[in-house]
């Protein structure tokens, strides 16, 4: 993940130490660093700076839809069948 994929609404993991950290805003400072404000799934507000060498430390965590109409329709048909 690179500094410029960071912005508000995106989920990080490894930001906070042992848990997922939601974007709340980013300060950019030239294109190698950046301040992060995260809160975590707790409540609690966090504020971290980020340097381009701690790119390898976390993870975009792809958030899924809460639900969707991606199945197999085969498959569906199947199990309604039966």
């Amino acid at each position: 993940m690179k500094l410029e994929d960071i912005r508000p609404g995106v989920d990080i993991n490894g930001i906070l130490p042992g848990e997922l950290g939601s974007v709340v805003q980013v300060e950019p400072h030239g294109s190698e660093a950046l301040t992060l404000t995260c809160r975590t799934s707790s409540g609690r507000v966090d504020s971290r700076l980020l340097f381009r060498q701690d790119e390898s430390e976390f993870d975009l965590v792809e958030q899924g839809r809460p639900w969707s109409f991606g199945g197999d329709g085969t498959l569906f048909r199947l199990v309604s069948e039966a």
